[in-house]
């Protein structure tokens, strides 16, 4: 793995700033959907998209970059969203569930006094549960992974 690093760190290095860059802009932006759809829809209660599709994805993309400097440099501690990155993953999945289940409730039908009643467009959507359960599956795993490799990294580091 430290061969690897070393043989590679110009191209990692370049990695690092292109996830930080990325993950400033879906920040950024996200947040500029977010102010624009409350501002739009002030009656409505909604998990605005930019949190679930731009701020949350951002946030992961400025962890991956924050972990790539620490695999790099050795005097490098790990920030706050890095050691906290296992929460914003199980956060992040339970935000993509939550999104899920509003717009599925949204496409059966259910109208202010009118009840519940399924539309053929609700069948439509059912199969992109699977997809989901996937999503979930993999932030759930890759929360895991991270809370457990960033000390065995560190305990690496004090052994050198």
């Amino acid at each position: 793995m430290n061969d690897f690093i070393k043989n590679n760190h110009r191209l990692l290095s370049i990695y690092s700033r292109a996830a930080q860059s990325i993950g400033r802009a879906l920040v950024s932006l996200g947040a500029i959907f977010v102010v624009l759809s409350l501002v739009e829809s002030r009656s409505r209660v909604n998990i605005p998209m930019g949190v679930v599709h731009g701020i949350f994805p951002g946030l992961m993309a400025m962890a991956i970059g924050q972990f790539i400097w620490y695999l790099l440099e050795t005097d490098y501690q790990p920030g706050w969203m890095l050691r906290h990155g296992d929460k914003l993953l199980y956060l992040y999945a339970v935000l993509l569930v939550m999104n899920s289940v509003w717009v599925r409730i949204q496409a059966m039908g259910i109208r202010e006094g009118a009840g519940l009643y399924y539309s053929r467009l609700a069948f439509l959507v059912l199969p992109g549960l699977l997809a989901l359960i996937g999503k979930v599956l993999i932030l759930v795993g890759l929360g895991q992974i991270l809370r457990r490799i960033l000390p065995v990294i560190e305990e690496s580091r004090t052994l050198v």
